[in-house]
């Protein structure tokens, strides 16, 4: 995701990520995290606008589960998807981690 369009401040780590999109599974890495999205590493990643289902553990074991929509695709690159609203526990874990 483009500099300009980042609103939250964001950790660069690679996390083992499964996601789902249109019936399509994939397993791969996350190249950053912030509280309002994740960007994944992706040789074909669905379009714009599709909605994602994704699964990964931040690196002290805390499983995240959430949802959300791809804002931003690079053919070859990745995808940068904004989390729908997380519930309070998850979104502070996940700033904490972004924190530190």
């Amino acid at each position: 995701m483009g500099s300009d369009r980042r609103q939250a401040k964001r950790k660069e780590i690679p996390l083992r990520v499964k996601y789902q999109s249109a019936g399509r599974q994939e397993e791969t890495q996350t190249r950053d995290i912030a509280i309002g999205g994740v960007f994944i590493k992706s040789v074909s990643p669905p379009p714009e606008g599709a909605r994602i289902r994704l699964t990964f553990s931040l690196p002290d074991g805390y499983l995240i589960e959430a949802e959300g929509t791809v804002a931003h695709r690079l053919t070859g690159v990745g995808m940068g998807v904004a989390f729908d609203p997380l519930n309070s526990e998850v979104e502070a874990r996940i700033g904490e981690f972004v924190d530190s």
